[in-house]
């Protein structure tokens, strides 16, 4: 198997409208995360299939902050039935 890295690498915020599938390029250091759902339902984030940044049961609003060690582009999972947004600083 091989697994490629999107064309479409988006860097710093990012929003949209249910499941999806991101790459994101991010700096090495500490980033602060911050997350917005709005629907009453299950948002959880995901980076790298390892690191759970979000798992929310109804509408969200959030941040934490989270050593990032390698610069680079990291893949996010995102489970969501409503509009959500993701910023990265």
């Amino acid at each position: 198997m091989i697994q490629e890295i999107s064309d479409e690498v988006v860097s710093g915020n990012s929003s949209s409208k249910g499941d999806t599938a991101l790459f994101m390029g991010l700096e090495d250091g500490a980033q602060t995360f911050s997350f917005t759902h709005d629907v009453q339902s299950n948002f959880a984030v995901q980076a790298n299939d390892s690191v759970l940044l979000v798992n929310e049961i109804g509408a969200y609003e959030g941040s934490q902050v989270q050593r990032v060690d390698d610069a680079g582009v990291y893949f996010f999972n995102i489970t969501a039935n409503g509009n959500w947004t993701i910023s990265v600083e």
